[in-house]
């Protein structure tokens, strides 16, 4: 702090850190603000006057003073003699301000005299290692055999004191740290924690690009503790093992913030956890969605309406959120007064007032909206129409001068209209307020470094160009007799799978005469279908074969989201 490289609330809110969540001070300053150890040991030399012994592979431990010493005792204490004899011995510890721990040692060696270092617990850790190197991304084996030393919990024994005293220790505490880091660094959505049959081992499975991937297996007995741990870090309650929780927590992952949604359920073989990661995120252009060039300029212009409604709809997980940020992001200016109410607020922007929704309290969705209208918009992004009441609010709001964006869990577009209609709603005022529908999901795409352009044979060519259509397959103006297909081969960036990233696949309806002729008389999905093609919108299933013929992605992943 002296030295002006990190400042008394960082340092505070460091430590808050890791008394939360586990971990060391001396790692974080060394991932998250870039510290050399040296430089770190040097500062705990000048703060303790007591002098610093950086870690030396060369280095041999008197064995004759570490002989009826365990080294899980040693590594939990984070103390070990480094040299000297029962005359005199040399001891590295990380607080040499610790008097009652120095009284245990001095019970413990049994020397006549002692010399006290100091040194960083990474480096102490590394000395009982014997120099190997403690890495985040290596194997959990080292973590599973410090749980054996420190003893497990039967998963039938009912004692709350018990599970939350093994959730505290330092191997399930590392055990969870290190499970998040590794799915962060693969790029995970998810994390699921699944207890196992019996005594089968439990699992640990992550969503990497919408896909299941086991990570690791987790002793029966150490699942409970797991969970727990994991109850502790996003303040649930950690007796309550009957009902599903619900809540979340932030965390610091070498110097990027992630915030974790947490959701247990019970299950007959234990509870299961699922955590949400959520990289805290700005917006993404709207260039970068991968929109065609005709959706592209579609949703400008919608966007450039003073009022109306503009709906994003799909599954789950497809980006939607993502998306309506990006054209709120397009939008965004000085003279255009933008409230955005979300649950959860995930992407945040400068210029935006955003409200994050409590429905504990009866802050839901309709009770923003009312206190927006009272508090001059222009535009009102609503996180979810999920009732009748919120989808009214939401199309009167449109007819009075504003801009109103959201989002709904419907499969396709023309689907959205019926379905908006079966809420209840009002079809004079929501066909003159509709200006369009965006219906996407995301489709894998092939890894960058390892895809293989090869000719398709003319079967699964003519089963591209039919699936898009013959006549407008032309007017994508491709040779036929010259097109060139993407291939996934697998790689170690992609991890042999062939794929790595996702991208969207889209269809717009736009709100048109015939089509608000068609929602006041509550026309039927298949009519709205064909009356928006007529209106020129490209089907979710042509826009990933027109990806496919790009070389984006392959037939294969577009199956996956649109199915036959």
């Amino acid at each position: 702090m002296q030295k002006g490289k990190i400042t008394a609330v960082e340092l505070a809110e460091l430590q808050n850190s890791t008394s939360l969540y586990g971990g060391s001070v001396t790692r974080l300053l060394m991932e998250d603000f870039g510290l050399d150890a040296d430089v770190i040991g040097k500062s705990l030399e000048y703060y303790y006057r007591v002098p610093y012994m950086k870690y030396d592979a060369k280095q041999e431990l008197p064995f004759d003073l570490l002989e009826n010493i365990g080294v899980s005792y040693l590594r939990s204490n984070l103390w070990l003699p480094v040299a000297g004899n029962k005359e005199e011995a040399v001891i590295l510890i990380d607080d040499p301000s610790d008097y009652q721990r120095i009284m245990e040692i001095q019970g413990v060696v049994n020397a006549r005299n002692y010399v006290f270092r100091v040194g960083l617990p990474e480096h102490i850790i590394n000395f009982l290692r014997g120099g190997e190197e403690e890495d985040m991304e290596a194997g959990f084996d080292d973590v599973f055999a410090s749980l054996e030393e420190q003893g497990g919990i039967e998963i039938e024994h009912d004692d709350d004191d018990d599970e939350e005293s093994l959730a505290a220790t330092s191997a399930i505490i590392q055990l969870v740290n290190r499970i998040i880091t590794e799915a962060d660094r693969l790029g995970a959505s998810d994390i699921h924690i699944e207890p196992g049959k019996d005594s089968a081992p439990g699992g640990v499975r992550i969503r990497v690009d919408g896909i299941c991937r086991e990570l690791l297996k987790v002793p029966k007995e150490h699942c409970a503790a797991l969970v727990a741990r994991i109850k502790v870090i996003s303040r649930l309650n950690i007796a309550e093992r009957r009902l599903p929780q619900d809540g979340k927590c932030k965390l610091k992952i070498r110097g990027k913030s992630l915030e974790l949604r947490v959701a247990t359920v019970p299950t007959v073989q234990g509870e299961s956890a699922v955590m949400r990661l959520l990289a805290a995120g700005s917006a993404m252009p709207l260039d970068k969605l991968n929109l065609s060039a005709k959706n592209h300029e579609k949703i400008i212009e919608m966007s450039g309406h003073p009022h109306g409604l503009f709906l994003v709809v799909g599954p789950t997980g497809s980006g939607k959120t993502t998306t309506l940020h990006a054209v709120l992001g397009h939008i965004n200016k000085p003279e255009r007064k933008i409230w955005t109410a979300e649950d959860p607020v995930e992407i945040t922007q400068p210029g935006l007032q955003q409200v994050q929704m409590l429905p504990k309290i009866n802050f839901t969705f309709a009770t923003a909206m009312r206190a927006f209208l009272r508090a001059d918009p222009d535009v009102i992004l609503i996180g979810e129409m999920r009732d009748e009441e919120t989808a009214s609010i939401g199309i009167e709001a449109s007819l009075t001068g504003h801009l109103v964006l959201s989002t709904l869990h419907t499969n396709s577009a023309p689907e959205t209209l019926t379905r908006l209609l079966d809420h209840g709603l009002d079809p004079v005022n929501f066909s003159d307020a509709l200006l369009g529908v965006l219906a996407q999901r995301l489709m894998r795409t092939l890894c960058g470094k390892c895809k293989q352009p090869y000719k398709p044979d003319q079967k699964e060519l003519k089963h591209l160009i039919d699936a898009y259509g013959q006549d407008e397959f032309d007017e994508l103006g491709y040779d036929r007799d010259n097109i060139q297909l993407m291939g996934a081969i697998g790689c170690d960036v992609c991890g042999d799978t062939g794929y790595k990233g996702r991208t969207g696949i889209h269809e717009l309806l736009e709100g048109t005469h015939e089509i608000s002729a068609m929602i006041y008389r509550k026309a039927d999905v298949s009519e709205i279908t064909t009356q928006a093609i007529k209106d020129g919108m490209i089907t979710m299933r042509q826009d990933g074969i027109a990806k496919i013929f790009q070389g984006i992605s392959d037939y294969q992943q577009l199956l996956r989201v649109v199915g036959e």
